[in-house]
């Protein structure tokens, strides 16, 4: 009973094959375990680099670089441009001369006020010394005929006293009828004119006053004149125009405008600020939606680079565009794409700001997303989901 068991079972199991451990099977064995261990450890760093490393999802763009403040220049007075010391592109300082006007309108103007204002200040002058000499001759003229009345009255008592020699002087001059007595009408007629004198003498001298009104009119139109003349020859100062701040020269055929006349006002050039610069980048439609405001962004400037040290500048995204650039626009070689500007960072490159140009291309990386590898994918597999 027990050997036909025994024979049962060694119908399904394989026979004992004795293996000879060979060189060629030892170096397979080995060969195994060593594959093995080489996927354990890819896993354990896969695993470690995905749980660890941190990592950046970005998105490729091209752009030109872009001055973040223009100056437009403006003329100060209407007139001729007499000068242009600048031409397109070229690199200014603060305070350099840029453009020199000639007006022909300021200097008429200022001529025909200092005319006015000779012409007042002799008038004025003139007025003082007769009015010192009216002063003068109205006080002989008041002395003259207080010494006629004296003289008057003298002849007036000399002449009464031949009739009434114990009569009051006074109260017959005061009280006297005219055509009682020829003698002392003349006498009496020789009173009165004295008296008449001295008062339009007294009345002359009032007049002086007058004249103080019209000396002060007089002033009032000198001192606006005088203003007037200041304010013009500080109008002629700004015709030499000056540059407000370091920057570039934007305005193509600048140095063609000699001869030219311009309004008060009419914007003479463009000037490019270098102290700070922007990116404007061009995404595509499929990119734009994942773009935000403040995102980071790396700008890479050939510009500034050399071949051995190819540097990028940090930067942020401030704008971005509402529609798709049109064939219109300044930028209509990108027509289909949008607009995203974004401040380059530039403080703590050691480089010539000075050396840039407007509309130098560069290449930006925006960086739409960033953290640990499994993060980054378990956010990406719940967007697709």
């Amino acid at each position: 009973m027990n050997s036909n068991k025994i024979n049962e079972e060694n119908i399904f199991s394989l026979p004992e094959i004795e293996i000879k451990r060979t060189l060629p099977i030892r170096l397979v064995n080995k060969s195994v375990s060593i594959t093995f261990l080489i996927i354990i450890s890819f896993v354990i760093a896969a695993t470690i680099i995905l749980f660890t490393i941190k990592t950046n999802l970005s998105i490729s763009a091209d752009g030109i670089l872009s001055p973040s403040k223009i100056i437009h220049l403006r003329s100060p007075e209407s007139g001729l441009i007499n000068k242009i010391l600048v031409k397109s592109g070229d690199t200014v300082k603060v305070n350099e001369v840029l453009v020199i006007l000639d007006s022909l309108e300021l200097k008429k103007s200022l001529f025909d006020i200092q005319s006015q204002i000779s012409s007042d200040e002799n008038a004025f002058n003139q007025k003082i010394k007769n009015a010192a000499f009216s002063k003068t001759q109205n006080e002989l003229e008041l002395k003259s005929a207080e010494e006629g009345l004296i003289k008057s009255k003298a002849s007036f008592r000399d002449r009464i006293s031949s009739f009434f020699p114990k009569a009051n002087t006074d109260s017959l001059i005061n009280n006297y009828n005219p055509g009682e007595n020829i003698t002392l009408d003349y006498a009496m007629a020789d009173v009165h004119s004295a008296e008449t004198a001295i008062q339009l003498s007294k009345l002359n001298i009032k007049k002086e006053s007058l004249v103080n009104y019209d000396l002060t009119q007089l002033q009032i139109e000198l001192k606006g004149l005088l203003q007037q003349e200041r304010i013009i020859k500080e109008k002629l100062k700004h015709l030499i125009i000056k540059s407000p701040a370091a920057g570039i020269i934007l305005t193509e055929g600048i140095e063609g405008l000699s001869n030219s006349y311009f309004q008060q006002g009419a914007k003479l050039m463009d000037i490019a600020e270098t102290k700070n610069w922007d990116a404007v980048l061009f995404v595509k439609e499929d990119d734009i939606n994942k773009v935000k405001i403040n995102d980071k962004v790396k700008i890479k400037l050939t510009a500034l680079q050399s071949e051995d040290d190819y540097r990028l500048f940090n930067a942020s995204i401030i704008s971005i565009g509402a529609e798709k650039i049109n064939n219109n626009g300044n930028f209509q070689s990108y027509a289909g794409l949008y607009r995203v500007t974004v401040k380059v960072n530039f403080n703590n490159d050691k480089s010539d700001l000075s050396k840039l140009k407007n509309e130098y291309k560069v290449n930006g990386e925006i960086i739409t997303d960033s953290g640990k590898i499994v993060d980054l994918l378990i956010r990406y597999f719940r967007k697709i989901i």
